[in-house]
């Protein structure tokens, strides 16, 4: 075989290996679908959005965060706490009160209370940053939808073991949920995020 030949070899060798080779990302074709989308949205919203996201746990703790984006910048956040299972937030708001009081519902003790109490939780059951402050309850929450289409393929969607990944993409097309849980994690194990609106400005 002469030079050429082998050269050509090698080369078609290479090219079936790399195309043959399993993505890394799990819901790759879905992802990239959802992308294409995402970058239709930005240039028809001008980069200007809100939208939101809901958590909740299996101790009855659920909130919800509205992020809203200026040109690509965040330039507001707001939380809220909709219930402590089984107790609904109260239509004009938590107070001390209220809170101590879905807090016993929940079968907590009068020195949990007391602690409770002390922490002064009851303040932070709600909160809206501006851009003089954001950022001041954490950072975690600072993401663009850029961003979490980014995380979501550097991390929330690589392919590793004992690792269970999830996409959903209910929004027209935009995601909806992205993240992962690990194997044998007991309590609240998802790690990514859950989106219920997303909105032009």
């Amino acid at each position: 075989m002469n030079q050429l030949a082998k050269f050509n070899f090698l080369l078609l060798i290479t090219f079936l290996l790399v195309s043959c080779s399993k993505s890394d990302l799990e819901f790759e074709d879905q992802y990239e679908r959802s992308l294409r989308k995402w970058e239709d949205f930005k240039r028809e919203s001008q980069n200007s959005y809100s939208y939101s996201t809901y958590s909740g746990s299996w101790t009855g703790w659920s909130s919800e965060m509205t992020i809203k984006i200026e040109n690509g910048k965040i330039e507001q956040v707001s939380y809220i706490v909709p219930s402590i299972a089984p107790t609904k937030r109260p239509e004009n708001g938590w107070t001390k009160e209220s809170f101590i009081e879905a807090m016993r519902k929940k079968g907590y003790s009068e020195e949990e209370l007391k602690k409770v109490e002390e922490q002064l939780v009851w303040e932070k059951m709600e909160w809206t940053e501006d851009k003089s402050n954001l950022g001041s309850h954490g950072d975690y929450y600072l993401l663009t939808l850029d961003d979490v289409y980014r995380l979501a393929k550097e991390n929330w969607l690589v392919k590793s073991k004992g690792v269970t990944n999830y996409l959903e993409t209910e929004h027209d097309g935009l995601i909806s949920k992205v993240g992962k849980v690990e194997e044998n994690c007991a309590d609240d194990c998802f790690i990514g995020v859950q989106i219920s609106a997303i909105e032009k400005k």
